[in-house]
């Protein structure tokens, strides 16, 4: 494996490489979080002011690979670095979503606060909460419309309230994380965790905020929500600058000894061009193309890149290849018109009608997440590069299907 046989270095000497500094992954922490500062200091000012400021609760958007869950985990760090409770929380397709909230914050309240874990040794902390879990999820479960948004809407209310009474009077709060909150699909739910928010935050002024992270097409969720979360500010994050690429490549290889050409880092920044996840990835394979010599070369750089682009090629076509014929059509198309592509456009360039192509656009966003809808009538790829890499492919499509009458 990489980094595990011995090799000679400059010095003659056999050495064994040192691992990679890099994390190249999906939701995975890099070694240095670049280009988010400003983010950050948002974050850290709004839990100083309290629920007065417009960032406390945001929800955070973007393609897949720039950086959301990583954002997340290091918003969750800094609270909890001031004594705040944490709940995190990934959203899954299907899932319900107010019931483990409900068990995170029974289970977090019990394990941050030294008061609220003495009440529990003598009574049940749930019952300290004002809430049963259990009963709140059975009910939720059973009960139709009003009475199941009126069931989890008090239930959630009751527990946000016991937890942020407390934290307030010891100076703190709770942070409460959605992640892949594209997924969530049950309104009632969503529109319940509004509704206690709206009368613990708004109404109570209790040190309660809660943080979203999802595909662009978030938006669009949320405001099925009601007011309170429909009304939180979204921060669209995407690809980080030239100077950040290049401190996220350089300071961990420095923290290590290593250093990197000039040329070498000018070429590792260009070619990943901003994309967090490639930063990482360009990095990585650099690092094991060097061995166990103290400087990233050009050559290194190159070397790195070619490896990068083979494993982003591998990563395109193990979500390409098992897509049937028209789904790649469609792709094609939306690839072939941009990065953002009106559903118009895509229609006319496959000759059929909005009809025809509405449950191949739906399986590509909902099941596939390939595309995402940023606004209404578009299209967009969820991971930067795709759209080239699909623009570049044969035709998956024949005239023979291409071609299909249009029913208008």
């Amino acid at each position: 494996m990489p980094g595990r046989e011995l090799t000679i270095g400059e010095d003659g000497a056999s050495h064994r490489p040192t691992p990679p500094p890099y994390n190249p992954g999906f939701g995975i922490d890099p070694p240095l979080l670049a280009g988010r500062s400003t983010l950050l200091a948002e974050f850290d000012q709004a839990l100083t002011v309290g629920p007065r400021s417009p960032w406390f609760g945001h929800c955070v958007v973007g393609d897949r690979g720039v950086g959301k869950t990583v954002l997340l985990n290091a918003m969750q760090g800094r609270a909890q670095a001031r004594g705040w409770a944490v709940v995190a929380h990934q959203a899954l397709r299907g899932e319900p979503l107010v019931p483990p909230l409900l068990e995170q914050i029974v289970e977090v309240a019990g394990g941050t606060w030294s008061k609220l874990s003495k009440l529990a040794k003598d009574v049940d902390l749930e019952v300290v909460l004002g809430v049963d879990v259990k009963v709140a999820r059975a009910e939720a479960r059973m009960a139709p419309g009003r009475r199941r948004l009126q069931t989890l809407s008090v239930a959630l209310r009751k527990a946000l309230t016991a937890v942020g009474e407390h934290a307030a009077t010891e100076g703190v709060g709770l942070v409460v994380t959605v992640d892949e909150a594209h997924a969530i699909a049950d309104t009632t739910e969503l529109a319940a965790l509004a509704a206690a928010l709206q009368m613990v935050v708004k109404r109570a002024g209790l040190p309660v905020a809660v943080y979203f992270a999802g595909l662009p097409h978030t938006r669009q969720v949320l405001r099925r929500a009601g007011t309170f979360i429909e009304r939180l500010g979204v921060a669209e994050i995407g690809e980080i600058g030239d100077e950040a690429a290049a401190l996220a490549l350089v300071k961990p290889a420095a923290d290590l000894g290593v250093r990197v050409d000039d040329d070498a880092l000018a070429f590792l920044v260009e070619h990943a061009a901003g994309y967090p996840y490639l930063v990482q990835l360009v990095g990585y394979h650099a690092w094991t193309a060097k061995g166990a010599r103290s400087t990233i070369t050009l050559a290194d750089a190159r070397r790195g890149v070619a490896a990068a682009r083979k494993e982003m090629g591998e990563l395109f076509h193990a979500r390409w290849d098992p897509l049937p014929p028209l789904q790649q059509a469609y792709l094609q198309a939306a690839a072939r018109i941009g990065e953002i592509a009106p559903v118009s456009d895509i229609a006319a360039a496959l000759e059929r009608n909005h009809t025809q192509l509405a449950s191949t656009r739906a399986a590509l966003i909902n099941d596939h997440r390939i595309l995402c809808a940023p606004r209404y009538g578009e299209v967009a790829f969820t991971i930067p590069a795709f759209a080239e890499w699909i623009a570049g492919q044969p035709d998956a499509v024949g005239p023979a299907i291409a071609r299909r009458p249009r029913r208008e």
